[in-house]
C-alpha cells in the first residue's frame, strides 16, 4: 500500500535522524551520502528523500535540524545526475545559505545598534563565550527561549563570572515595539537591533525562522549554528562544569 509505505518511510527517516545525532559529523556525512545514493534508484524515490532531508535537517520546526546533515544531501543532488539543471536551481541557492557560518568557521561580522543609537561590531565583543540571539519581542517562541536562557543555571554561572555574554539582535523594522519591550530583556544582555535590516538583506545569517541562536567562542568561531535551546544549554552546562 502506497500510503502505508510513505508513513513507514517517514518513521524510518525520523529514527535515522535521531541516530545521526549520536555519531561524529564525518560519519554522518558518509551515511547521508550513501542514503542518497541508494535513493537514486528512481527519480520519485530521490525526490522523496530530498524532501525528507530538507524537512528533518533544515526545517526550523524540526528537533533534528542541523545543516551539517543537510549539506551532504544537497551536495549529492548538485553533483549527481538524477536531477536536471532546472531542478538544481533551488538547491544551488540552498547550498550558498547552508554553507554560511558553519561550525568551525569564523562567524560573519556585523554592526549592531543599541537603543541610544550607539553602534558596535559583533567581533569587538570580548567574551570567552558569546550567544547571538536573533529574536522578535512579540514572538512566542522567542519568549520561551528567553525564559530557558534566564532559568539556566549554566548561563547564569557563566555570565556571573564574565565568561559569557549574550548579544540579542532584533532584525526587523518595527523599532517602536522593540523599544517598548526592551525592559523585558535581562539587564546584562546586549540588546540591539539591525539598522537597515542589512543582515536579512545581505543574507549574512540564515534567519529562516525566529528565534535563531548561534554560539561562538572567544575567537568568534561558530560552535553551534541554529541549535535547539536544549543542545545549546547542554553544551554550556559542560563548559560551566569545567571550571
Amino acid at each position: 500500500d502506497k500510503t502505508y509505505s510513505k508513513e513507514v518511510t517517514e518513521q524510518a527517516f525520523a529514527d535515522y535522524s535521531y541516530v545521526l545525532q549520536t555519531v561524529p559529523y564525518a560519519d554522518s556525512a558518509v551515511a547521508v551520502e550513501r542514503m542518497m545514493t541508494l535513493a537514486a534508484c528512481t527519480r520519485k524515490s530521490y525526490d522523496r528523500f530530498l524532501e525528507l532531508s530538507e524537512r528533518y535537517f533544515y526545517d526550523p520546526n524540526s528537533p533534528f535540524r542541523n545543516d551539517e546533515f543537510f549539506i551532504p544531501a544537497v551536495r549529492h543532488a548538485l553533483e549527481g545526475k538524477v536531477l536536471d539543471n532546472e531542478s538544481k536551481i533551488r538547491y544551488r541557492s540552498l547550498w550558498k545559505i547552508i554553507n554560511r557560518n558553519r561550525p568551525g568557521t569564523v562567524a560573519a561580522d556585523f554592526v549592531y545598534t543599541l537603543q541610544g543609537g550607539k553602534q558596535g561590531r559583533m567581533h569587538d565583543i570580548k567574551s570567552e563565550i558569546l550567544i547571538i540571539f536573533f529574536y522578535n519581542p512579540g514572538c512566542h517562541n522567542c519568549n520561551e527561549v528567553k525564559q530557558q536562557l534566564e532559568e539556566s543555571g549554566a548561563v547564569n554561572a557563566l555570565r556571573s563570572t564574565g565568561r559569557l555574554k549574550l548579544l540579542a539582535v532584533y532584525p526587523d523594522k518595527d523599532l517602536a515595539d522593540w523599544r517598548k519591550r526592551l525592559p523585558e530583556n535581562p539587564s546584562w544582555w546586549i540588546s540591539s537591533y539591525d539598522k537597515g535590516s542589512s543582515i536579512q538583506k545581505n543574507a549574512t545569517y540564515d534567519l529562516k525562522a525566529i528565534p535563531t541562536l548561534y554560539l561562538l567562542d572567544a575567537s568568534k568561531t561558530v560552535v553551534l549554528k541554529d541549535p535547539v535551546p536544549e543542545n545549546l544549554i547542554g553544551l554550556l552546562e559542560r563548559a560551566a562544569a569545567q571550571r
